[in-house]
């Protein structure tokens, strides 16, 4: 998953620094919200995150196609076998600009 996200994710302080940058834009800050997302039987969002991560394990030579794939079928493992555990919180900045 760390690789996945140093791939994905662009600014991994957008959450922390996000109303800041709202009120410097001059919009105020109507409401400020964290969504957690926990996946345990269905993660079909967190396979994928898996898969994209191994991938790019590969791609950077951090490990081999077979060691790709293996990351993949342990994942495939834990989610059939009801073992799988994931965890991401998400945040949400309503803010409104006055006229």
């Amino acid at each position: 998953m760390e690789h996945t996200a140093e791939n994905l994710i662009r600014d991994p302080w957008l959450c922390r620094t996000l109303p800041e940058r709202m009120r410097k834009a001059r919009f105020g800050i109507v409401r400020q919200d964290a969504h957690p997302y926990l996946a345990q039987e269905d993660a079909a969002y967190f396979f994928s995150l898996i898969a994209r991560g191994a991938d790019f394990m590969h791609r950077d030579g951090l490990i081999d196609a077979a060691g790709a794939e293996a990351l993949k079928a342990g994942a495939r493992s834990r989610i059939s076998s009801g073992r799988f555990f994931g965890f991401i919180s998400f945040n949400t900045v309503v803010g409104s600009r006055p006229a």
